[in-house]
This record gives structure tokens, C-alpha cells and sequence, in this order.
């Protein structure tokens, strides 16, 4: 599997929308701070969400299992999932990866405004771009975490107008 798209992938996103504005958002070095872990991302990050807003993580396993249509077949699987932010200042610090230390695939759900000069480039072992997914607002994208990946096209300067991300690392 290269990578599954599903637009609409809460259902009344609408309803739900501002509450991934409110969680705590913490930047690189207060988060290892914090959390007493040793990371490498861009921009703000939420503290794991099963601990800091189980609504929020309950609803999304619920809808991966379903818009997904299972896609692990029931293999015990560790998830774990941040909101990520970044934003204009951002785009520089970004980078070509693998997600593979920590995951062995990822999920991504684009929670901001639809912005189309954003998104996730998924690449070759060349680097090449062989697949780009528009930033459309309530899209999630999965994927085999060993594919070099990247996002493009950060934006705006604070929660409010920048790149806001759901991300989520399956583990088995």
C-alpha cells in the first residue's frame, strides 16, 4: 500500500472543529522538556492525545476503524497521536523522513481550512515525488511509514490561520 486518501473523515467535523484548537500546544524543546523524550518535528505539538483529550482520540479510533474499513484486521496495534501546528516560520525547518522508529504506519487528517499550495509529498528513494496530497480540510491520508514523506506549504502564524495536523503513529 502506497497510500489511502478519505475525504470527510469526521463525520460533522463541523461540531468538533475547534476543539483541536484548544488543546496545549508546545514547540519542540518544551515538549522533550516536558515529556523527558528525544524528538525531531517542526512547529507545535499537542501532548499525546489518549492522555490529553480522550474524546477526541476515542472518536478518531472509532472513525479510522470505520472510514478505514479496518485496515489492521484486528492485529493489536499501539497508537499514538498528537495535533501538530506549523506555520509560515516553519517551512524551513522541515524535512524528507521516515517515520519508521516509532511507527509502522501513519495517519495524517488535515484539520485546517482547505489551502490547495499545501499538503504531504510522499516520495522515491531518489527523493523524486511520486504522489502529493492537497491540504483538504477534514482529509486523511495513510500510509506505510517507511515511505519518505514530507509536508509542503506551511502557512499563516498562529493556530488560528496556520497548517493544523492530526497525526497518528500505528505501531504493532
Amino acid at each position: 500500500m502506497k497510500h489511502i486518501i478519505v475525504d470527510n473523515f469526521f463525520d460533522n467535523f463541523n461540531y468538533i472543529e475547534n476543539s483541536f484548537k484548544e488543546l496545549k500546544m508546545y514547540n519542540k524543546k518544551e515538549y522533550m522538556t516536558k515529556f523527558k523524550t528525544e524528538e525531531n518535528w517542526p512547529g507545535k505539538r499537542s501532548h499525546v492525545l489518549n492522555i490529553e483529550n480522550t474524546f477526541l482520540f476515542t472518536l478518531f479510533v472509532k472513525e479510522f476503524d470505520i472510514k478505514f474499513n479496518n485496515p489492521f484486521n484486528g492485529i493489536p496495534t499501539n497508537i499514538k497521536s498528537h495535533i501538530h501546528l506549523r506555520t509560515k516560520k516553519d517551512e524551513a525547518e522541515d524535512f524528507i523522513h521516515r517515520d519508521i522508529s516509532s511507527c509502522n504506519y501513519t495517519c495524517l487528517i488535515f484539520l485546517s481550512k482547505t489551502n490547495l499550495d499545501s499538503g504531504t509529498n510522499i516520495y522515491s528513494e531518489n527523493k523524486e515525488v511520486i504522489t502529493s496530497v492537497k491540504f483538504i480540510q477534514n482529509r486523511a491520508i495513510l500510509f506505510d511509514s517507511n515511505y519518505l514523506h514530507s509536508a509542503f506549504g506551511h502557512y499563516g502564524d498562529d493556530i488560528n490561520n496556520g497548517r493544523l495536523t492530526f497525526n497518528a503513529f500505528f505501531k504493532f
